[in-house]
């Protein structure tokens, strides 16, 4: 049996793959001692390291729900697009079965734990036909970052499909914890640009391309104005010209990725970008994280600093996850 993927495997995105989920494992990891803590305490604290402690007093090398559920969303990805199996997967990880790197949840965001609450539920009901359609609640406080941070495997699913395509993909399973539309086009902007680099776009390009598309597609699907204007500094301003001391570290969705961007935009390196993420303070896991995916995206597994790598937690268990999905992508 032909595979549409099979035909079309690419050497070098199965390398980015792994620059990719390593960069948001280990962005992740860096950025959890230091979670909750605000711009001025961590600029007294100096150097930014791979320590252990933090507010969830967690060994060196931990990573959070932000990579839990990236892992969880690779995984299933690995044998095919399938809605039920990535949410049983969320299901598993809360419940403790996989992907936890000290084997048990320490972080989880309100919006993600509810979302996962109504998964199971819905396994309970067995109606899995109405995870399609999760996309449909407009609730506008499940704007959290928590689907922000797990999208970044669903790039190889999307890549090269019409923007309708990738867009109604990416809101279903951003959808599974974050169904509102505005956590959706940030997904969106976010895959758009990676795809870019996929496509061997420097990176600074990728983002003005995908600030065009998208607001032509916004337009285009005629999606609320009043969601489209909270993506004002990112698709009406040059996200990187706008002054630092207005973007802020917080759980909401866009407030992060205005951080990501400025910092990825900013900074040549991926040491650069995940460290100058966490400066923010607040969000500090989840921006290193999100920002990380796309540095190691960019510039690669190598680029990425390996005293800090060497630290990771389940690095084994991570190499083969990512191997799987490598053989298909």
């Amino acid at each position: 049996m032909f595979c549409w993927k099979q035909l079309n495997k690419n050497p070098k995105s199965a390398e980015k793959l792994k620059g990719a989920i390593f960069g948001v494992v280990t962005g992740d990891a860096l950025g959890v001692p230091y979670e909750f803590k605000s711009a001025e305490e961590i600029a007294e604290i100096g150097e930014i390291k791979m320590i252990d402690g933090g507010s969830w007093s967690q060994p060196i090398g931990a990573w959070s729900d932000d990579s839990s559920l990236t892992l969880c969303l690779l995984e299933s990805l690995a044998n095919g697009y399938n809605l039920k199996d990535i949410a049983e997967k969320f299901i598993l990880w809360k419940n403790n079965k996989i992907w936890n790197a000290s084997d048990y949840v320490f972080d989880m965001g309100l919006n993600t734990s509810r979302g996962i609450d109504d998964l199971i539920r819905i396994f309970e009901e067995g109606d899995f036909e109405c995870l399609k359609y999760l996309k449909n609640d407009e609730n506008i406080y499940s704007n959290g970052n928590g689907s922000l941070m797990r999208i970044l495997p669903l790039l190889w699913e999307i890549r090269g499909k019409s923007l309708k395509q990738q867009f109604e993909q990416i809101h279903e399973v951003s959808a599974l914890t974050h169904p509102h539309t505005i956590s959706a086009i940030a997904c969106f902007i976010y895959l758009k640009i990676g795809e870019k680099i996929l496509e061997g776009k420097e990176k600074n390009e990728a983002y003005q391309e995908t600030r065009k598309e998208v607001k032509e597609f916004i337009v285009s699907k005629k999606i609320n104005p009043e969601f489209r204007e909270e993506f004002a500094n990112i698709l009406d301003e040059d996200i990187k010209t706008i002054h630092k001391k207005s973007l802020i570290s917080s759980g909401y969705v866009v407030k992060s990725l205005e951080v990501v961007l400025y910092c990825f935009l900013k900074y040549d390196s991926y040491k650069d970008i995940v460290i100058e993420s966490i400066k923010f303070g607040g969000d500090t896991d989840t921006a290193a994280a999100i920002g990380g995916g796309l540095a190691g995206l960019y510039y690669g597994f190598e680029n990425i600093p390996k005293e800090w790598l060497q630290k990771i937690r389940k690095y084994n268990e991570i190499e083969k996850c990512i191997s799987n999905y490598q053989k298909i992508c």
